[in-house]
């Protein structure tokens, strides 16, 4: 982290840089598939979570679009910004009512997609938040 970066996470209010570290940390559970295969299969026993429930926390509890407009709003288009909604557009036309099971979700080539994706999308976020 460089000084510049420092400073301006210093000039962020408390809560931005609170719903950014949420908002990283619920990416991370998007992107990270053998927490996925451990925890969605029972085989971590210190974890409970579920395919719904890391869509609830990213959506549900960070407000995932609200970021991306925000994002927008204060920083413009940036390569972020695009990812992001590339991530968004992929989990939004991930249709979970057609999802039976999380072991049917860890399968999936396309929910590896969204996967790849949200790792990409959280490296980014690493260089800007």
């Amino acid at each position: 982290m460089t000084i510049a970066d420092t400073r301006m996470m210093m000039d962020k209010p408390e809560d931005i840089v609170l719903w950014e570290f949420n908002i990283c940390d619920a990416i991370d559970s998007v992107a990270d598939i053998e927490f996925q295969r451990k925890v969605w299969l029972g085989l971590d026993l210190r974890y409970c979570s579920s395919f719904h429930e890391v869509i609830m926390i990213l959506y549900d509890d960070c407000c995932f679009e609200d970021y991306i407009v925000y994002r927008k709003q204060t920083y413009g288009i940036d390569i972020l910004w695009v990812l992001m909604c590339d991530l968004d557009k992929l989990m939004s036309a991930y249709d979970p009512d057609n999802v039976y099971t999380d072991k049917f979700v860890l399968t999936d080539p396309e929910w590896w997609k969204i996967t790849l994706l949200a790792k990409a999308v959280l490296e980014e976020m690493k260089r800007y938040v």
